[in-house]
């Protein structure tokens, strides 16, 4: 309740929010996950605070990519697929990107980058 209070003088001052894709059990690692905590976080600012959707900027995490990492391929992926749907979905709001990038870079690089 107290920050729901809080919302008229963080729009008053022209500020906005931002919104990761993390919740109760974590930060979301598939495009399913992604969408369910952004749908989650739009319907209850906007619905239940009152927030105008263009005081939001979701920041969907593209996570590590570059890794080299089989388990990684797809992060970048989810995060375009999450960037397309928030603009189809919540036409109002913006986004942001957080980028980790890893390279996996072949030993004989690595040693003339030294």
């Amino acid at each position: 309740k107290q920050w729901y209070q809080r919302r008229v003088p963080i729009t008053a001052g022209g500020a906005a929010v931002v919104v990761m894709a993390f919740d109760e059990t974590g930060q979301a690692d598939t495009f399913e996950r992604k969408i369910e905590i952004c749908r989650r976080s739009y319907d209850i600012l906007v619905h239940r605070v009152g927030f105008c959707p263009a005081d939001i900027i979701f920041d969907p995490n593209v996570l590590t990519i570059g890794t080299g990492l089989e388990e990684h391929s797809n992060y970048g992926i989810y995060f375009i697929q999450t960037v397309e749907w928030i603009k189809v979905i919540c036409q109002l709001c913006c986004t942001s990107v957080s980028l980790s990038l890893c390279l996996s870079l072949p030993p004989s690089l690595s040693l003339s980058l030294s």
